[in-house]
């Protein structure tokens, strides 16, 4: 972690619980210093940033791209937690690039601009897909996250959804279905209007079922609307014939593995105990 605190608010998120809005960071050297430590005398071979927020400070991230490429720094970089579509733009991008970052991601959440309010994220849909077309243009591989059942959600949004992920064409995409994770403000909300199921954190997963409804979603048709997003948007020919490239494209059984494991992933989803 380079940084800690996100200045964003929706309400389905922790962060602001766990490490508050106010965006903090380590310096420049002292990253430097941790990435020596890791490469040179661990051995790793491939760092993943986890912040929640790191391209909020624009000044900071060039100087870290600068100082990465002046000291030579060869091990990948990938940021698991992906970046916020409002934090990016093309002089960002392009420092990523020079630095070997191959991927990116960002939290799309809904394609529903009513959800994306209701639930404070507030990215409207024209700079997500902004985001999208620079990350495309620059020739990073993309990705997409998508969270189905949120507070104002129905059949109708979900529609949308699929659709807007359609549209941004990403790469890849998920589609998760909400855990309202004890602390957010979602959680109590649903709480307080007798919408969860089960407080049971065990079954809190990201890949378990649905711990709670919607006035206009049962949770069998959020599994149901799970399943025909990843079909709808895997299933296409130019999709079916763009995954198949990337098959001669593999360099090493590290990226063969972790495309297997999304290509599991996405089938597990399309097809588990039909509901519908």
């Amino acid at each position: 972690m380079t940084s800690r605190g996100c200045p964003g608010d929706c309400t389905f998120c922790c962060t602001k619980q766990i490490f508050t809005r106010r965006f903090r960071v380590r310096s420049v050297r002292n990253i430097m210093d941790e990435f020596d430590k890791l490469i040179n005398k661990e051995g790793i071979r491939e760092i993943h940033i986890a912040d929640d927020t790191f391209t909020v400070n624009k000044n900071r991230v060039l100087e870290l791209c600068d100082e990465i490429r002046r000291k030579g720094i060869k091990a990948p970089l990938q940021f698991m937690n992906g970046l916020r579509a409002n934090f990016v733009d093309g002089d960002i991008l392009a420092a990523l690039k020079t630095i070997g970052i191959k991927t990116v991601g960002y939290g799309v959440e809904s394609g529903s601009e009513d959800v994306l309010k209701r639930v404070k994220k507030a990215i409207p849909l024209d700079v997500t897909k902004r985001a999208f077309r620079l990350s495309k243009e620059l020739g990073f591989e993309t990705w997409a996250f998508l969270i189905l059942g949120l507070p104002g959600e129905t059949e109708d949004t979900i529609r949308e959804t699929i659709e807007f992920t359609k549209e941004l064409d990403a790469d890849f995409a998920k589609f998760f279905i909400l855990k309202p994770y004890p602390g957010s403000e979602v959680h109590t909300e649903l709480k307080r209007d007798n919408l969860l199921l089960s407080e049971d954190y065990d079954n809190y997963g990201l890949y378990t079922r649905p711990v709670h409804r919607l006035p206009e979603l049962a949770p069998e048709r959020m599994v149901y609307w799970q399943k025909r997003a990843f079909r709808e948007f895997y299933l296409r020919p130019g999709k079916i014939a763009a995954h198949f490239t990337r098959i001669f494209k593999i360099r090493s059984w590290t990226q063969l593995r972790l495309m297997m494991n999304d290509f599991l992933f996405a089938v597990y989803c399309m097809f588990k105990g039909d509901e519908s």
